[in-house]
C-alpha cells in the first residue's frame, strides 16, 4: 500500500504516508503541512490509570515549570490561563508573564490540529469521564456532537460494590466547517406511508416546512449508539479499540485515498483499519514497544 506520490508532497516535510513514527507527536507534527488532512481519529491517554504512558497531553499552548511538590521538584505544563494565576501567585509581573510566556511556550495539540486539518475534515476523539468533559472544554468552539461506543462487556470490576461497571466510551466529534459526512447505513424493513396533507407545517424546533410523503427503502440512517465487541482476550494494548469499530468512524468522516493521523497510534489499529477500507495513514507513537508491535500488525495486514 503505497499513497501516490503527489498525496505524499501535499502532506508532510520529511515523513512518510502509510508509515509510523516513534517520535512524540507534539514535534512530530511540526513536519504536517497545513490544511492536508482529512481525519484525524486519535485514543488519546485519558490519565485514568498508573500507566506510565496514561499522561494527559497538553491540549492548548503551554509553558513548562517547575514546581516543588512535596519536597520534590515535578515538572509541569501549564496553559496560558493557568500560568497566569502561578505568576501572580509568584509575584511575577505582567511584563515578565508575556516575556516568559512569548519566549518559552509551546504548541498544544489544539495549535497542531487547527493547522493541520482540512476546512471540510473532522477530529474524532475518544474519551471517557472526567477526560471527556475536559478535552470539549478545551475547544468548545469546534465541538459538535458525540457517539456513545456501547460495549458487550463492562470494566471496573474491582469498583463493582462502589459504582456501575464501565461499558460505554465517548466518541467526540469536533470540526471547523460542516465536515465531510458519509452516513454508514444499516438495514431495517422498507415502508412506504401516507403523504402528510394539509398546509405547510411548522414546529418550533425546526420551523416552517412543507408537505413531505413518508416513503424508506429500508435504510436506517445511524444513530449516536454504536455496539461493537471489546477487544478482549489478546488484546496487545491496555485501551485497545476494535478494528471494526475504527473503520467504521474511518469510512463515516473520510473517502477512499484520504489520509487519516493518528498521533497516539499504540498497536497500529487505526492504520489497520486504514489499509482495510482503502485510505492512507500517518501516526506517531512514543512507546518502543508498542511501536514495534505495530509495524509487525502492519506488516502483517499489507502482506508483507
Amino acid at each position: 500500500m503505497v499513497a501516490p506520490l503527489h498525496i505524499q508532497k501535499e502532506i508532510t516535510t520529511g515523513l512518510k504516508i502509510n508509515e509510523i513514527y516513534n517520535e512524540d507527536c507534539l514535534i512530530g507534527m511540526h513536519k504536517i503541512k497545513d490544511n492536508s488532512i482529512s481525519l484525524i481519529l486519535c485514543d488519546l491517554p485519558y490519565g485514568t490509570t498508573q500507566n506510565k504512558w496514561d499522561c494527559i497531553l497538553p491540549l492548548n499552548d503551554y509553558i513548562k515549570i517547575e514546581i516543588k511538590i512535596k519536597n520534590k521538584m515535578k515538572e509541569m505544563c501549564l496553559n496560558k490561563e493557568d500560568y497566569k494565576i502561578y505568576c501572580f501567585d509568584n509575584n511575577i509581573n505582567s511584563n515578565q508573564f508575556k516575556i516568559n510566556w512569548d519566549k518559552n511556550s509551546k504548541l498544544g495539540l489544539w495549535s497542531h490540529y487547527n493547522r493541520i486539518i482540512k476546512d471540510n475534515g473532522a477530529i474524532v476523539l475518544f474519551g471517557a469521564q472526567p477526560f471527556t468533559s475536559k478535552l470539549i472544554n478545551s475547544n468548545i468552539k469546534n465541538f459538535k456532537y458525540d457517539w456513545t461506543w456501547s460495549k458487550t462487556k463492562g470494566t471496573g470490576h474491582l469498583n463493582a460494590k462502589r459504582q456501575p461497571l464501565r461499558d460505554k466510551e465517548d466518541i467526540l466529534v469536533f470540526y471547523k466547517q460542516q465536515c465531510k459526512y458519509n452516513p454508514q447505513f444499516s438495514k431495517g424493513k422498507a415502508y412506504d406511508g401516507a403523504a402528510r396533507a394539509g398546509k405547510k407545517h411548522q414546529t418550533s424546533s425546526y420551523g416552517e416546512h412543507g408537505q413531505f410523503r413518508e416513503k424508506n427503502d429500508g435504510k436506517r440512517y445511524p444513530r449516536q449508539i454504536l455496539k461493537f465487541d471489546i477487544v478482549g482476550r489478546g488484546s496487545l494494548h491496555p485501551t485497545q479499540k476494535p478494528v471494526d469499530l475504527l473503520e467504521y468512524l474511518i469510512k463515516t468522516y473520510t473517502d477512499e485515498n484520504e489520509v487519516v493521523l493518528d498521533n497516539c497510534m499504540g498497536v497500529g489499529s487505526t492504520a489497520i483499519g486504514c489499509i482495510n477500507t482503502n485510505r492512507s495513514f500517518l501516526g506517531f507513537e512514543l512507546s518502543k514497544d508498542y511501536f514495534d508491535i505495530s509495524q509487525q500488525r502492519i506488516s502483517d495486514a499489507m502482506g508483507k
